[in-house]
């Protein structure tokens, strides 16, 4: 089963409000989307680890950001900024 976009924003919220994995699951089911426990313990670990979540620590509304950034992309985008700045 995948697990769409809104689906994981919603494990992530519940897990943010103190909801255990068991009743995010029984939530989810009640509403008809199959999801498993471990469905919701991935996406709560990629949310534990800064590799999916929130942008803004205290909405839920501003969306998804990707957080995890390698150090050859940031060093890519250190020398574009400068760039840019310097012309």
């Amino acid at each position: 089963m995948k697990v769409t976009h809104d689906q994981k924003l919603e494990i992530v919220r519940l897990h943010r409000n103190g909801v255990k994995s068991a009743e995010i699951v029984k939530e989810h089911r009640r509403r008809g989307d199959d999801i498993s426990r471990d469905n919701v313990r991935y996406w709560v670990s990629q949310y534990t680890r800064g590799l999916f979540g929130y942008e803004d620590g205290d909405s839920d509304e501003t969306g998804v950001t990707f957080t995890a950034v390698c150090e050859r992309t940031s060093d890519q985008l250190e020398k574009n900024l400068h760039a840019f700045i310097v012309h």
